[in-house]
């Protein structure tokens, strides 16, 4: 990070019965100097395990949040184009994750209706309580959240 070495790309989310791009899927990217650009499987992990993950997390969601803010004024698609951010487990279980991404949407003047955040899914395994506060607290700023990951905790929590 403090080489400035991590990109964030975008990938185009694409309305099947339109055509039209209706979101972008921000997507991190290390242009490593000697090893070239490597996708986020090949060094998340090590990010996960030193505990920057929530350093690159939160760097993505602001960088991201701050372009789609710039096409939103450009092409006025204010209400329409959205944005998707990848959150590890560690970010979503991190307690001042909400308060974060609040700030964020208020730096850069998203609307939180534009904004949806996946989260992996071993996530819905951990610790439920602390997530199922933070997911609380994320829908009160009209943030979208992963339907397949939503879907998987409200299934664990009526098995258990």
């Amino acid at each position: 990070m403090e080489r400035e070495e991590f990109r964030v790309f975008y990938q185009p989310i694409v309305s099947l019965t339109s055509g039209e791009i209706t979101g972008v899927e921000a997507l991190l990217r290390w242009e490593h100097p000697r090893h070239g650009l490597l996708k986020a499987p090949e060094f998340l992990s090590v990010a996960e395990e030193t505990g920057l993950i929530i350093l690159l997390d939160l760097w993505v969601l602001e960088r991201s949040c701050g372009h789609l803010r710039g096409w939103q004024e450009q092409i006025s698609m204010e209400s329409t184009l959205s944005l998707s951010v990848n959150l590890s487990g560690k970010q979503v279980l991190w307690e001042d994750m909400a308060q974060h991404v609040e700030r964020v949407l208020e730096e850069t003047g998203v609307d939180g209706r534009s904004l949806r955040l996946e989260m992996t899914e071993a996530v819905m395994m951990d610790d439920a309580d602390p997530m199922l506060s933070v997911l609380a607290d994320l829908k009160k700023l009209n943030v979208s959240l992963d339907d397949r990951c939503v879907r998987n905790r409200v299934l664990l929590a009526t098995l258990s």
